[in-house]
């Protein structure tokens, strides 16, 4: 369970933080959960590496290569599980197309997109795994079964000990166990959580000494100062890491949470606002860490696991006004929503394709010059665009980026700046042709 066999690469590390060495042994500084549920995918493919005869050796090129796609493919699986998870918690309350519309924004303008499905970050499989708690739970009141309270065990055991910090999002889902009132099948709920998460227990305290293992410094982090309020502002509207900057279309979630009364099943509806709460206090949570930026990422790092529960919550809006009978007010609602929507889905494509070209996070370094993410002048969003596409060979992206520079170019009247000028679109044309 150590990583000594890399242990030569590790060392080449500039600031390897992701690390820890415990009596001469290297360890992930992260829980291994998210490496537990995707073993299966590197399982075939160690076998198929093994066969070819390909040597497992972080300094051969074509073995890093491998590492970085299996990362890609591992993470946008992650991401792809969580909007069925989504998709399938917002049918149920809603209907099938609200579910459809609900899970691709949630997909795709969102940092489900920059963030979970980029890389293996640990909140891919928070959302993953809440998404999932979310739909179980739904479907349980639908046709109640002792799976759901064991698979619900299962995965509440995982969740908290994936992401220490997150665990409060897992708390709703326990208080509805408990408001079922089935003594067997809390039995069974409780008796899961043990089992699942007994073994990362054992491994902490085996390999770091204490249950929380890499994490158990995490208080470290945390500041109670008179910056929280600040900090709780930025989380939620800085220029270049608000939740509601990177997806103003989450601010109709806020309506959906006032529609949840509407909904017949008295269990559910106590689950959804326990969820709700759960959220804020998140942020709370958050805005204690000083690093409340989440260090060098795109957006809103810190909050990727609570996306599920807004999605579900901005689904539950829509239904809401798809059902008014004003269809002048039902139009100008959906047109705002539909604005929100094409600047988040705006804001992520930039993410996805663009970012870290510009290099906001580190000229100079947000870490050490915080202000920053305060300056509406030199957003993380807008210099990354204005940077150009990251270096992949599609010449579509490269016709969005001009397409949308000439609009922006012109809504904002700048004159002396230009993303791709007249003579690179030329040259580009020809060398297509």
């Amino acid at each position: 369970m150590n990583l000594d066999s890399f242990g030569a690469y590790i060392e080449t590390i500039n600031n390897p933080y992701m690390f820890r060495q415990i009596d001469g042994h290297y360890l992930s500084q992260y829980p291994i959960v998210t490496p537990l549920i995707i073993a299966p995918l590197y399982l075939v493919t160690y076998i198929l590496l093994k066969i070819s005869s390909c040597p497992i050796d972080m300094f051969n090129p074509g073995f890093q290569s491998i590492v970085l796609l299996m990362e890609k493919l591992s993470a946008s699986s992650i991401a792809s599980l969580s909007c069925i998870f989504v998709y399938l918690s917002t049918k149920n309350l809603t209907n099938k197309k609200i579910g459809i519309i609900s899970a691709l924004i949630y997909g795709f303008g969102t940092d489900t997109w920059t963030i979970s499905s980029q890389a293996l970050w640990q909140h891919g499989t928070v959302e993953l795994l809440l998404a999932a708690m979310i739909y179980i739970t739904i479907k349980n009141e639908l046709l109640e079964n002792k799976l759901n309270y064991i698979f619900l065990g299962f995965l509440s055991g995982l969740y908290i000990l994936n992401r220490p910090s997150d665990s409060i999002l897992a708390l709703p889902v326990i208080l509805y166990i408990f408001l079922k009132m089935n003594k067997e099948n809390i039995k069974w709920f409780f008796a899961l959580v043990i089992i699942s998460g007994s073994f990362l227990l054992i491994y902490n305290i085996y390999y770091f000494g204490n249950f929380l293992g890499g994490y158990s410094n995490l208080s470290d982090g945390m500041k109670l100062n008179s910056e929280v309020l600040s900090r709780l502002v930025g989380l939620l509207f800085s220029p270049s890491r608000g939740l509601f900057t990177y997806t103003p279309v989450f601010l109709f979630s806020v309506f959906g949470y006032l529609t949840i009364k509407d909904l017949p099943n008295e269990k559910l509806r106590f689950l959804l606002y326990a969820l709700g709460l759960a959220c804020i206090l998140e942020i709370m949570v958050y805005s204690i860490f000083f690093w409340w930026w989440g260090g060098h990422c795109y957006g809103p790092r810190y909050l990727t696991g609570i996306l599920p529960v807004l999605a579900i919550y901005l689904g539950l809006y829509m239904n809401k006004v798809s059902k008014k009978r004003n269809k002048y007010s039902k139009y100008l609602i959906f047109g705002l929503i539909g604005i929100f929507i094409i600047w988040s889905l705006f804001v992520q494509l930039v993410g996805a394709f663009y970012y870290p070209m510009g290099n906001w996070d580190s000229k100079p370094n947000v870490d050490e010059n915080p202000q920053r993410l305060w300056d509406w002048n030199d957003t993380q969003i807008m210099r990354s665009f204005h940077a150009g596409p990251y270096a992949y060979d599609s010449r579509w992206i490269l016709l969005i980026h001009h397409g949308i520079g000439n609009i922006y170019n012109k809504v904002t009247k700048i004159s002396n700046y230009q993303i791709y000028n007249t003579n690179y679109v030329f040259h580009f044309f020809l060398s297509s042709s």
